[in-house]
């Protein structure tokens, strides 16, 4: 407390200097007690990485649902520009084989690093992202430009056609399937029939080989003609091709 007895045997009080005061021992953690700090770091971190592993597929369901937004805009705007034709999933332009992606493309004006680096409203998130690798099999990749075939413009990306609204020109797997262009305005009801959704980066789907991709866990996003987009949710798991 500061008094010391001085020999004396008399009472003095006295200050005791700060270097004379003698250091406490610091105390360390017990094993035990890190183990338990451990134990409930893991616990907490077991909670919170499927909340954020939920949260990060959400915003990637959300980005691939604003993309066909962009896509379907596009649609319409070539509707309005071409007398309510719609575009072709396949036709000969200048003489040169095209597809539904070059409308989209040219409509937009999206420029060549969209595809150079997979990004644009073409490419799903999770085609990017799915296995941290482009696929060897052609069906499975994002958007892109392949560097092998440059000279021929060759363009995979991840969404799919319905065929019975953006048909082959001259041409037609199903004998009943159109091979002229849709007008828009002959679309009776624009906001249940089906325009594009997430498919194994086909440039075409029809009914009779669906390549819907369940892209956001059980399920994918589905454009329809008027421009909205909706989750249609399945019985099937995730990253399943439903050809």
């Amino acid at each position: 407390s500061g008094f010391h007895p001085l020999r004396t045997g008399k009472m003095k009080t006295e200050v005791i200097p700060k270097g004379d005061e003698k250091m406490e021992t610091k105390q360390k953690f017990t094993l035990i007690e890190l183990l338990v700090v451990i134990a409930i770091i893991a616990i907490l971190a077991g909670m919170l990485l499927p909340a954020l592993n939920a949260a990060r597929q959400s915003a990637m369901k959300i980005s691939c649902m604003n993309n066909e937004k962009t896509l379907g805009n596009a649609l319409i705007f070539y509707a309005d520009k071409y007398n309510s034709y719609l575009p072709q999933i396949r036709f000969a332009s200048s003489g040169q084989n095209s597809d539904l992606h070059v409308s989209i493309i040219n409509e937009l004006k999206l420029p060549l690093t969209n595809t150079l680096r997979k990004t644009g409203p073409l490419t799903c998130p999770v085609f990017i992202t799915r296995n941290g690798y482009i696929s060897s099999n052609a069906t499975t990749r994002p958007w892109y430009y392949d560097p092998a075939v440059a000279n021929s413009g060759i363009v995979v990306y991840s969404y799919g056609a319905n065929q019975h609204v953006y048909p082959v020109n001259g041409t037609t797997i199903l004998s009943y399937l159109p091979t002229t262009s849709t007008k828009y305005d002959r679309i009776r009801k624009p906001s249940e029939v089906f325009s594009m959704a997430d498919s194994t980066a086909s440039t075409l789907i029809i009914y009779s080989t669906q390549n819907f991709y369940n892209a956001h866990g059980m399920g994918f996003n589905m454009l329809f003609t008027d421009g909205h987009v909706e989750y249609m949710k399945n019985r099937y798991g995730n990253k399943v091709s439903l050809e």
